[in-house]
């Protein structure tokens, strides 16, 4: 669980980097790409639109989930972007 949370931190402070640096007024898939080519300068494995299958307690397939990143296969990352 703790690396989880480091993982959780890192994403976090990027984020609040890129915000810093781009303010606002982009589109989501600008924050996204801009994350995605910070975070993976940093050496972490991420994926883009990534597909999890979920599935209820005992197995039955209830649908497919697109993550908007998957950070080493372990940190779902779901960005929205407002207007100010």
């Amino acid at each position: 669980m703790e690396d989880v949370m480091k993982l959780c931190d890192k994403v976090r402070e990027v984020a609040y980097a890129i915000h810093e640096y781009h303010a606002h007024g982009h589109l989501e898939k600008v924050y996204e790409n801009a994350l995605v080519h910070r975070l993976r300068k940093m050496g972490l494995d991420v994926k883009q639109q990534h597909p999890l299958h979920v599935r209820d307690e005992d197995g039955t397939p209830l649908g497919e989930y697109f993550a908007d990143l998957f950070v080493d296969n372990q940190l779902i990352v779901e960005l929205k972007a407002a207007n100010k």
